[in-house]
């Protein structure tokens, strides 16, 4: 499917969005650009980040490393740099001081990614922001109050959940360890509290009902 929507709060109803210039289609999980990919996307200066994802080709599923940019004003789509590597199933958080992290993911020559990446919305360009302990896909990435990323769980494997968790510091461009959950979890989801903390529920190869909670 290429079609997207937003969803309006306050009038409670979904708009169609704009089609993007991009000549492929693309396929995924997660709803978002001109064309379905398995991406992430960002809020990036009241516009949308959309990053990577798979591209079809005939009967071929192909990761890409391309970037689009949605502006809900204009209802349209523009091409941004593209990431150094191509990647789906990875996560995009918006950095408190603007820019964008993309994080782990796969693809098809080097399999499951412990790579990182920023974007700076004001040079439209990517530079490395380090390399995690794990390679992982189907994570979660939640910005701290701290300004600090927590990465959670995902996958490096068949069958191969990850429990632990990594910390990036956007200050230090340095990952370091945080622990590991009671449980692996893939496709779960990651929820900041007003405490601080992070809820982590579900997820999993065999459907979890189990949460837990972070100590920081």
């Amino acid at each position: 499917m290429s079609a997207s929507q937003w969803f309006n709060v306050v009038g409670r109803a979904w708009h169609a969005v704009g089609r993007s210039n991009s000549v492929v289609e693309r396929i995924g999980w997660y709803s978002g650009g001109g064309t379905a990919r398995a991406h992430r996307d960002a809020a990036v200066e009241r516009q949308a980040l959309v990053t990577g994802g798979f591209i079809t080709s005939g009967t071929t599923l192909a990761p890409t490393a391309s970037v689009e940019l949605y502006d809900p004003v204009t209802n349209a789509w523009t091409p941004a740099s593209s990431m150094g590597t191509a990647r789906t199933f990875h996560t995009a958080t918006l950095l408190t001081n603007g820019k964008v992290l993309v994080v782990g993911g796969s693809n098809n020559i080097d399999g499951f990614l412990a790579s990182a990446e920023l974007y700076d919305p004001e040079t439209n360009a990517w530079t490395p922001a380090g390399t995690m302990a794990e390679s992982r896909h189907g994570h979660t990435a939640t910005l701290l109050g701290s300004g600090m990323i927590l990465v959670v769980g995902g996958f490096r494997g068949p069958n191969v959940e990850l429990a632990n968790a990594e910390l990036y510091d956007p200050v230090g461009n340095l990952w370091t360890p945080a622990g590991a959950m009671a449980a692996g979890r893939y496709i779960h989801t990651a929820t900041l509290l007003g405490s601080g903390r992070v809820l982590v529920t579900g997820g999993g190869f065999v459907s979890l009902a189990t949460a837990e909670l972070s100590i920081r």
